[in-house]
């Protein structure tokens, strides 16, 4: 409907509030019953200046959003923070390590194991889920003969590998998180 380049100024809850009335008078008020938008302290303003001239408008903040903030305090708890960190080094190992990937595609039928992105804290869980998801894959290909007798095997980073995946502990408390 409308591109409006605000790249160069400061978005302002004023400014904000400007360029969501201009929208609101071009579709007309009464064909637009809610506006959802990022949850910021400045969107959060203009939102409710919005609500105020427009009583028929309903904002609210993206929900998705809120939930990865939830997520990111959460994986702030050292408890659930050590966990995260004991999954990434699995996913970190396997893909940094290409014979270790060639393994849990063999033994996962070509399934991946996904891994975080920084900027998204819900994959944290997603991570733990598919590791759990694949917990029996894993403990077959740290048992295997190809892995046991490979190189990999031999050097401390794969050792560690290799008791990170055997560790019991581990994998309950991934599941107490994954199923949380």
């Amino acid at each position: 409907m409308k591109i409006v380049y605000v790249s160069d100024v400061s978005k302002t809850a004023r400014l904000l509030h400007q360029l969501f009335r201009e929208v609101v008078l071009y579709v007309e008020v009464e064909n637009i019953m809610h506006m959802m938008t990022d949850n910021t302290a400045n969107y959060i303003a203009a939102g409710k200046l919005l609500m105020e001239e427009f009583p028929l408008i309903f904002w609210s903040p993206c929900a998705a959003y809120c939930i990865n903030l939830i997520l990111k305090d959460i994986g702030k708890l050292q408890s659930v923070c050590s966990v995260i960190e004991h999954a990434s080094g699995i996913i970190k190992y396997i893909y940094n390590h290409c014979y270790a990937l060639y393994l849990i595609r063999k033994f996962t039928g070509g399934k991946e194991i996904l891994h975080p992105t920084p900027t998204h804290f819900a994959t944290n869980f997603i991570v733990l889920q598919s590791i759990l998801a694949h917990k029996d894959e894993l403990r077959a290909l740290v048992t295997s003969r190809e892995c046991v007798s490979s190189a990999y095997a031999k050097y401390s980073e794969g050792k560690k590998f290799v008791e990170s995946v055997r560790l019991s502990v581990f994998g309950r408390m991934c599941n107490n998180y994954a199923n949380e």
